[in-house]
């Protein structure tokens, strides 16, 4: 089986370790997430994967079993950057056109692939616009595009799925499903739970260390508890009260208040009893991955 073995890989950047003694395993034909907060060391073990930097000990090895094909040990990353490497002089439709050919696409294959791209990435509007003129989120479905045009069987996206408009974003989930099932490679890099939650297993990096390493709905599980959300009529002292009541690490998100617990249905019921015109409602839902990196953090 092709894989992308990442054994024991560091990167130190000047004096700090931006990543430390990472080590899984990336198979051909999966949609592949790593997963962390800003600052957990994505976007380096992303370049480490892509070749774009080496690690400081440890390595990232591209490998075959005995009755592969040994052409996979030439496979070539095509990376999707924060950063867009985009010609910025250029127009979208030309920088398309100039990274296809880096990749010896025929011309007539070429050109097809640029005005599919151009289509399924939202793009037809501007693609004779020069890319320095794209705002933000334009910009990043550009370097999508730069990045998926390329004839690569490993393509890496850092970051940037969260900033394109959720149509877009679903076709290019559509697109990269269909390109999985013929054998490519795909790496997502991702602060999103929900991007996450769509990849068939993925890395969870914590600090620049490796957290865990298995399919979403597995570290989910991992978190084993139900979430208390507590709707609250702006009471200042909410959050301390809920504290010394539940003895739970209380967290603040979209203006509510939440816990962990096992014990749903009794704390909601104390909830309610204890702090009555406090709230204005209260209630349980499933833990998500959002919650599984909070908990996995604080241990």
């Amino acid at each position: 089986m092709y894989s992308i073995l990442i054994d024991r890989a560091s990167r130190r950047i000047g004096k700090t370790r931006a990543l430390e003694d990472v080590s899984f395993e990336i198979t051909r034909g999966e949609i592949f997430g790593i997963y962390g907060r800003s600052g957990s060391g994505k976007s380096t073990l992303l370049r480490l994967i892509a070749g774009l930097n080496v690690p400081t000990s440890g390595s990232v090895l591209l490998q075959v079993s005995e009755n592969d094909d040994p052409s996979w040990l030439d496979a070539q990353v095509s990376v999707a950057l924060q950063t867009p490497g985009l010609a910025p002089e250029l127009t979208v439709a030309e920088n398309l056109a100039f990274f296809a050919s880096l990749w010896g696409t025929p011309r007539r294959r070429r050109i097809a692939k640029r005005a599919m791209l151009i289509e399924l990435l939202g793009l037809t509007r501007v693609r004779d616009r020069r890319t320095r003129e794209l705002p933000d989120g334009i910009k990043a479905a550009a370097e999508i595009a730069r990045a998926l045009v390329a004839e690569a069987p490993i393509v890496a996206i850092d970051g940037l799925l969260e900033r394109i408009d959720p149509p877009t974003r679903r076709r290019v989930w559509e697109y990269m499903l269909t390109r999985r099932r013929h054998g490519s490679t795909f790496i997502v890099a991702t602060s999103s739970a929900d991007e996450a939650a769509l990849c068939q297993r993925l890395a969870m990096l914590s600090r620049g260390r490796l957290a865990f390493v298995g399919t979403p709905d597995e570290l989910k599980s991992a978190v084993q508890n139900e979430i208390v959300v507590v709707e609250t009529l702006h009471n200042p002292l909410l959050r301390s009260k809920l504290k010394g009541r539940f003895s739970a690490a209380v967290t603040e998100r979209n203006g509510n208040i939440e816990f962990a617990t096992k014990a749903a249905e009794e704390d909601v019921a104390k909830a309610l009893l204890d702090l009555r015109s406090d709230v204005g409602c209260v209630y349980v839902r499933g833990s998500n991955l959002d919650d599984a990196l909070e908990r996995i953090e604080g241990d």
